[in-house]
């Protein structure tokens, strides 16, 4: 026993073990704020379940521009790792060695929740993707039992994904309806405006045509 312990008594031990609870728990309890950019073209959903498979999934919106609170746990499993690269900073290489794992992994399951749009049948290139990853431009700020808040965190530039995304010049840009519709209207008019061509010069053709016919015929007529 150390020379430490031989000097507590039970009373000691028992509040020293109190005061980890407790430190454990104001760590478990750090809240965490969620901002989805102004920019987002929709509302995202949260979802919850704490009834397991035959519990009821509650729902969670936030609106483009808008923000919640929740607690760091729930923000989590929603938005993957996030908070890792703060505590690596400062761990041991034993712990980091940790984190290095469950941020790989943790990471790979909050993009591969939304990942790329994707081409819809197999080609040469179907498994590459074909647009920007579809995980929502959200921004979370940590916020310390004490009430200090972090630097906030963009999910996007944190991930590598959005326009920080490598693979980001490899799209292929997708037709929207209206780009398609604008597209055949342009066609549509380019075609119009060769028949129409084709039609004056026709016309012209038969002018020059009908007064060759006409002249010929007043020729016999005058011999």
């Amino acid at each position: 026993m150390s020379a430490t312990l031989q000097h507590l008594d039970i009373a000691d031990l028992d509040q020293a073990a109190t005061i980890d609870h407790s430190k454990e728990q104001v760590q478990a309890d750090k809240q965490v704020r969620i901002r989805l950019s102004a920019d987002a073209k929709l509302p995202l959903q949260l979802f919850w379940n704490v009834g397991g498979k035959h519990g009821r999934d509650t729902v969670i919106t936030i609106e483009p521009g808008k923000s919640i609170v929740q607690p760091l746990s729930k923000a989590q499993v929603w938005f993957g790792p996030f908070s890792v690269p703060m505590e690596f900073a400062t761990a041991d290489e034993r712990r980091k060695e940790k984190l290095r794992g469950f941020w790989a992994i943790e990471k790979a399951r909050y993009l591969n929740r939304y990942d790329y749009p994707r081409p819809t049948s197999m080609t040469k290139d179907g498994y590459e993707p074909t647009g920007p990853h579809r995980s929502p431009d959200v921004y979370i700020t940590i916020i310390e039992p004490d009430g200090q808040e972090l630097p906030e965190i963009r999910l996007h530039q944190l991930y590598k994904i959005g326009e920080w995304d490598p693979l980001k010049d490899k799209f292929t840009q997708k037709e929207s309806a209206e780009d398609i519709k604008a597209r055949y209207e342009r066609e549509l008019d380019e075609i119009k405006r060769e028949r129409d061509r084709e039609l004056g010069e026709m016309k012209e053709q038969i002018a020059k045509l009908g007064g060759l016919v006409q002249g010929r015929l007043f020729t016999e007529k005058a011999k």
